[in-house]
């Protein structure tokens, strides 16, 4: 099976061609042109670099969000394009799944976390579950928190209580290391440069997971995720109000 993953959801934007379970091309950009710019042409060149045509392409895995409202949606454009002119399926991931998969086998909780603006992050918690990872390629994260967009003062009082090393990773560590060094009172690390960043490779591995297990959808049935109404949405509501 031949999956191309794909990922726009944070400040890096990256495309990846996954082989019969092989990474074949992995093509990732983190500058300051927008997403609109680089995606599509991130995504022909890992085609081209797997050497492969894009009617090879058997499933397309896009990272579903949380994440920027405008990155997301322009994922979900090419994605939903290229879907719906191949004729093929779409395997959503949650980014934060993503992010926490990049770390497999921490020693502890594994906490990813993305800016959500107004001082609040997205994230989520998970921890290896290594009785059930088997002989299986696919790593097993056991979420212990759920996703949440809340703030950074919140979250750590709900990391405290699982009494674990905690690994933060994501896009939101730069923003929020000094909270985090001087807010959190339990263990902690942050995870290298090379791994706080979403992956498109990281995407098809997890798509071709969950397409086995029957999570793929036509490009019609695919949303998004949010967690948090846009800040259009809440100005909209505000101005409804009075």
């Amino acid at each position: 099976m031949i999956i191309l993953g794909i990922d726009s959801s944070g400040t890096t934007a990256s495309a990846a061609v996954l082989c019969d379970g092989k990474v074949c091309s992995d093509i990732s950009s983190d500058t300051t042109f927008t997403h609109s710019k680089t995606l599509l042409p991130m995504v022909d060149m890992a085609i081209k670099a797997a050497n492969i045509d894009k009617k090879d392409i058997d499933l397309i895995a896009i990272s579903k969000g949380p994440g920027s409202f405008t990155g997301l949606r322009i994922g979900a454009g090419v994605a939903k394009g290229l879907a719906i002119a191949l004729k093929k399926d779409i395997v959503p991931v949650p980014t934060l799944e993503v992010l926490a998969n990049r770390i497999p086998f921490a020693n502890g909780i594994v906490c990813p976390i993305m800016n959500a603006r107004r001082n609040q992050v997205y994230t989520a918690a998970y921890e290896p579950d290594f009785q059930n990872f088997g002989d299986s390629r696919y790593t097993n994260m056991k979420m212990v928190l759920p996703m949440e967009a809340m703030g950074i003062e919140e979250l750590f009082e709900k990391l405290l209580p699982l009494g674990k090393p905690v690994v933060f990773t994501g896009d939101g560590v730069q923003e929020f290391e000094t909270a985090i060094r001087e807010g959190y009172k339990g263990e902690y690390a942050f995870a290298p440069a090379y791994m706080v960043k979403q992956s498109a490779a990281v995407v098809a591995v997890l798509g071709e997971k969950y397409s086995n297990e029957g999570m793929a959808v036509s490009p019609e049935n695919f949303d998004l995720l949010y967690l948090r109404k846009s800040q259009a949405e809440r100005e909209k509501e505000a101005k409804g109000a009075l």
